[in-house]
């Protein structure tokens, strides 16, 4: 069990030695009665029941109530984190949703999907379907996606209020999308509501990102990007919310966050800032 160590949070910088030796866990393990908060030793409280996404340990005693806190234990350090990504099939008949640092799902991260976590499929027309979400066997959870050709997933992933030891409590909400069709659809942005967005610009091997929020770009954003073979790399946004391009082709993720000073009341509990964390799946064909 892992518990805080005073000695850790006493100047609210967790001590990095609870991190496992596999890059810093979705999740860190504690004990805690339903409806309350226990902190944690990487400095973020678990969230109560009621939170979005929630994982468990394989193996773990039955009886005991294990639970790990499927967020970015080490907020500090990001690039170590999970995100909610939304991964077609080909037939784009159906989707899974992850919870990962790429496109597949982590072995080490059961992921369970709470009501609170809303996708919807657009079709051509502009209409939003509501999906269905349901666990399956490999860490992921899955969906049907209605209709055909041109769509957009996308949706919301609200994991309520959280706090890294002596810090300000913050809400903590993904935002994933995919684009099912062309990678490079004008229609396929979500508009000026969207808190953080990233669109896919471009052609097939010259493939940028632009991220925007509520529609105004956002200038040196750090935008972290799942290229085609598997290997991640990151690049900046420039003026105009733009990155640098990318030749391959092939499936695309990329992820990025942008924080606000907006706070308010989720859950009974107040909060100080808005943390964002935009996902983007995109397929991108042969250059012609």
């Amino acid at each position: 069990m892992i518990l805080p160590n005073p000695s850790s949070i006493g100047n609210g910088m967790p001590k990095r030695s609870v991190v496992t030796k596999r890059r810093a866990r979705a999740g860190v393990a504690v004990r805690g009665q339903p409806g309350t908060t226990v902190a944690l030793n990487c400095g973020a409280p678990l969230p109560r029941r009621s939170s979005v996404l929630l994982s468990h340990r394989r193996n773990a005693k039955p009886m005991t109530r294990w639970l790990l806190l499927a967020t970015l234990c080490g907020m500090a350090d990001v690039a170590q984190a999970h995100f909610v990504f939304v991964v077609p099939q080909a037939d784009g008949a159906k989707a899974k949703v992850v919870l990962s640092e790429d496109l597949s799902p982590d072995a080490e991260v059961d992921l369970i999907l709470k009501d609170n976590a809303k996708l919807y499929v657009r079709d051509e027309s502009g209409h939003d379907a509501p999906l269905v979400l349901r666990k399956t066997a490999d860490d992921s959870a899955e969906t049907e996606l209605p209709g055909h050709g041109q769509r957009v997933v996308h949706g919301i992933a609200d994991l309520g209020v959280m706090q890294r030891g002596n810090t300000k409590p913050f809400l903590l909400v993904y935002h994933p999308k995919t684009i099912l069709g062309d990678a490079f659809d004008p229609h396929a942005s979500l508009g000026d509501k969207a808190p953080v967005e990233i669109i896919s610009i471009g052609k097939a091997g010259a493939v940028a990102f632009r991220v925007v929020a509520q529609g105004k770009p956002v200038a040196n954003a750090e935008v972290n990007v799942v290229l085609p073979d598997g290997e991640r790399t990151k690049t900046m946004t420039d003026a105009a919310g733009q990155t640098t391009t990318f030749p391959q082709t092939g499936r695309f993720g990329a992820w990025t966050r942008h924080f606000e000073a907006k706070g308010g009341e989720s859950g009974g509990k107040p909060f100080e800032e808005t943390r964002h964390y935009a996902t983007l799946v995109i397929d991108v064909g042969v250059a012609k």
